[in-house]
């Protein structure tokens, strides 16, 4: 939350970086919002009322979904197994997703007595818990009662 994002990293979901167009269109974008981050810590820095963690903060409102986080988190078994029933699923994000995969993996190599019964919760409930969505492993609660 304090660090200054002046040059900060950012993700580019593969949809947009496989379209030619799309990708530019998003570069241009990334590239307006450094130069609006810029202008904006240039013009708050001149108050003096105002800390340097304060205004990191407030900068960040203006950054985008696109930025890399650096994130580190602290899970025992059973808040793992949550974690897995809720993001291996098909339909969360992408990202979150293949992170999921890559600490399952991981967990069931190293724990398979506890996290080879472990996956998306339709797995463990044996229907799809999501309403409005065509989960490819198993049926909804009412598709499956017919």
């Amino acid at each position: 939350r304090y660090v200054d994002m002046e040059n900060f990293n950012y993700i580019i979901p593969p949809t947009i970086k496989k379209n030619k167009e799309a990708k530019k269109v998003f570069l241009e974008v990334i590239t307006i919002i450094r130069e609006k981050y810029r202008e904006l810590k240039e013009i708050l820095g001149k108050e003096k009322t105002l800390d340097r963690e304060k205004l990191n903060q407030d900068l960040r409102f203006i950054l985008p979904q696109a930025v890399e986080t650096k994130i580190v988190v602290t899970m025992n078994c059973r808040e793992l197994l949550h974690f897995f029933s809720e993001r291996l699923c098909l339909r969360a994000q992408w990202e979150i997703r293949a992170l999921a995969y890559k600490m399952f993996s991981l967990c069931k190599r190293i724990l398979p007595e506890v996290f080879s019964f472990a996956g998306p919760k339709c797995k463990r409930m044996g229907f799809c818990p999501e309403k409005a969505f065509d989960c490819p492993l198993f049926p909804d609660k009412l598709d499956k009662k017919k």
